[in-house]
């Protein structure tokens, strides 16, 4: 598996398994978690060249995509829920990606086990993104 695979994974399931700690597995019928993933892995995929450096700096540059990736991912994940209101003519449907990234936000200041979830799922996507950096294959 390439760095910007291993990242997008790594990104995907910290981002549906930290949703299923925010709101549990379902939300109006929707898959939260499947929208997490998807959201989370796009923007990993995205801000991959962040994760898998060496030394503080390294560590610093992941801390620094995880925060930006987990931005982007949430928003990501809410624009699929802002096609279906729309269709369905809901009002405020523009507010929905915007609402998705204050709500993981608060999720990581407010709920106890968001945050660390979120810390080792972002520490072992960098840890795994440097593995594959330090032993290229063939």
């Amino acid at each position: 598996m390439n760095h910007r695979a291993k990242v997008a994974l790594g990104c995907g399931i910290t981002g549906g398994v930290l949703i299923i700690f925010l709101h549990g597995p379902w939300l109006g019928g929707i898959g939260l978690p499947a929208l997490a993933f998807v959201g989370a892995a796009i923007a990993g995929a995205g801000f991959s060249a962040f994760f898998g450096g060496q030394g503080r700096r390294g560590w610093l540059m992941a801390a620094l995509g995880s925060v930006v990736a987990t931005l982007v991912g949430s928003f990501v994940a809410g624009l699929p829920l802002t096609l279906l209101y729309a269709i369905n003519g809901a009002p405020a449907v523009l507010l929905i990606p915007p609402a998705f990234v204050f709500a993981v936000i608060a999720g990581l200041a407010g709920e106890p086990l968001c945050l660390p979830v979120w810390l080792l799922g972002m520490a072992a996507t960098h840890l795994a993104a440097r593995r594959e950096q330090t032993f290229p294959s063939g």
